[in-house]
């Protein structure tokens, strides 16, 4: 007689409950009388094959627990309501579209609970008993009221014994509610019912309940609804169309320095990456996956194997905030080559521009820094200088392509 075992629940586990339903407006005291009872069949004999499945109950909802109080574990595919009594009246209480749906179908398990922490199984109401109190109640069934039910319990109830019988009871149709499965519903009943149940129909609740218990589709949409605010709906748009203009801003911008990029493509980048990154352009992830793009996009084959490798991270490191000249310098030992490649980047146009640096470039750079002539012809260590400016002059290129999208990107 498992059942007439007081189940202890672990005082970790209710504080994550009591956490868990004060955050989502839940009842504290129905979740914990469904712990009370899937402690209480997991405590059977594991060979009866009774498996709980935590993923299809009806309880898992928040939003349906929010505003009907469903309450049910399933139990080999069978949905079976976990009902609390009230220990002063011993009066157990069910919402009328419960009732009358196929929420009801397998009857309710009852809950005594002497303390929030722990309860028992003390007893089974019939499906039937259910029924005929829908039917002796009908003008509080119109009125979408809850119905109330005096619970006796019965000395000797077997949990074990209650289980296999509703397991073994084939799974009937109602004719009486074929009028009820007749109803088409709308995207527009479930939000109301979601929102405020009684501006609809009770047969309407009725079926809703009834669809969330027959396919998993409609619980994955309820669910999704859940996290849906209505109210929000005009901050939703007024946010995403200021989204919308701030790429098309950031999109005017970018083709006015990247001609070769039509404006279509460059929302549908900016969009894309928004999507990825998040909608902030100024975030060093959203520049650098940008510039990267770019890059990709550019044939930059005449990169040397060395520049392309260090390209991530100097993007990283400009987004960071260091310096452009100073970024470059740390990459390349030899610092009168990035001298002369900085004197040459600045008169060179096009952000893309990594073509190798001339010796007109190079001379012209040497006299406007008052430098040695030798200096172009001469080996300095393990790299000839000029192979040392053309690598600081690719870095240049690149590091300006992310300076260029810094100061676009981070304008409002």
């Amino acid at each position: 007689m498992i059942s007439q075992n007081k189940i202890q629940i672990a005082p970790a586990v209710i504080r994550l409950t009591q956490v868990y339903a004060r955050a989502h407006q839940l009842s504290f005291r129905n979740r914990v009388a469904r712990l009370i009872a899937e402690a209480s069949i997991l405590a059977l004999d594991p060979l009866l094959d009774f498996c709980l499945d935590e993923s299809s109950s009806l309880s898992e909802i928040d939003a349906l627990t929010r505003v009907i109080s469903v309450n049910d574990i399933v139990i080999n595919g069978r949905h079976i309501d976990v009902a609390v009594v009230d220990l002063q009246d011993n009066r157990v209480t069910l919402p009328c579209a419960l009732v009358q749906s196929n929420y009801c179908r397998n009857g309710s398990f009852v809950v005594s609970m002497t303390d929030t922490v722990s309860g028992s199984i003390i007893g089974y109401i019939e499906p039937q008993i259910w029924v005929e109190l829908a039917q002796a109640n009908k003008p509080a069934v119109k009125q979408s009221t809850d119905l109330e039910y005096l619970f006796n319990s019965a000395p000797g109830f077997e949990l074990e014994k209650c289980l296999t019988s509703i397991l073994s009871k084939p799974q009937s149709v109602d004719e009486q509610r074929a009028a009820v499965d007749k109803l088409d519903l709308e995207a527009a009943d479930y939000i109301h019912f979601l929102r405020e149940p009684s501006s609809i129909p009770v047969s309407k609740q009725i079926k809703i309940i009834d669809n969330c218990l027959a396919d998993p589709f409609v619980r994955e949409n309820i669910t999704a609804l859940c996290e849906f605010q209505a109210d929000n709906l005009q901050n939703i748009l007024s946010h995403s169309s200021a989204w919308e203009a701030r790429l098309n801003n950031l999109a005017i911008r970018m083709q006015s320095q990247y001609p070769d990029w039509q404006m279509p493509q460059l929302i549908e980048l900016l969009r894309n990456t928004g999507n990825k990154f998040g909608g902030q352009p100024e975030s060093a992830a959203f520049k650098l996956h940008i510039a990267r793009t770019l890059l990709a996009q550019k044939n930059s084959s005449g990169l040397s194997a060395k520049v392309q490798s260090l390209a991530d991270a100097m993007l990283e490191q400009l987004f960071a905030g260091k310096k452009v000249v100073a970024n470059v310098r740390e990459f390349v030992k030899n610092q009168i080559a990035v001298d002369i490649a900085a004197q040459i980047q600045k008169t060179r146009q096009g952000l893309l521009d990594f073509s190798q640096a001339t010796t007109d470039e190079i001379s012209m750079a040497v006299l406007q820094l008052s430098l040695q002539p030798v200096y172009a012809t001469h080996s300095q260590g393990e790299t000839s200088a000029v192979d040392d400016i053309n690598e600081a002059l690719q870095l240049f290129a690149i590091v300006k392509i992310g300076d260029q999208l810094d100061h676009m990107l981070s304008e409002n």
